[in-house]
């Protein structure tokens, strides 16, 4: 497993999921660098990538 770190929220019970720039693979690295290029000339971008490469890891080291 990456390094990421899962924070539990005892009084909601919410698990949200915390990713550094560390924890993302070169080619996800890419794709956030290319998403930041995206959203300067367009409003809203979509990523497509295969199952299992990471998207939300991806999506989630952006937030």
């Amino acid at each position: 497993m990456r390094p990421s770190l899962f924070l539990l929220s005892v009084a909601t019970g919410i698990r949200i999921m915390y990713c550094k720039n560390d924890c993302l693979r070169d080619y996800q690295q890419e794709m956030k660098l290319r998403l930041f290029e995206e959203w300067e000339l367009h409003r809203s971008v979509m990523v497509q990538m295969p199952t299992g490469t990471g998207k939300t890891h991806l999506l989630a080291a952006i937030v």
